[in-house]
């Protein structure tokens, strides 16, 4: 969504009404908002031989 303004000095109280009437409208038609989610896997490794490295 792009809003256009003729100044940016009011860009946070229109943001943040903005922001908040989506909020508002969706929750009256039970919609949620997801939160970002981000997985982060960890694997360990075993360091490589001198032999391992060298035929690279």
């Amino acid at each position: 969504m792009r809003l256009y303004l003729p100044t940016y000095e009011n860009l946070p109280q229109v943001r943040d009404e903005f922001m908040t009437r989506i909020w508002y409208t969706a929750r009256r038609n039970g919609l949620s908002i997801s939160f970002p989610i981000r997985n982060v896997y960890h694997q360990e490794m075993k360091p490589a031989t001198p032999d391992e490295v060298l035929s690279n």
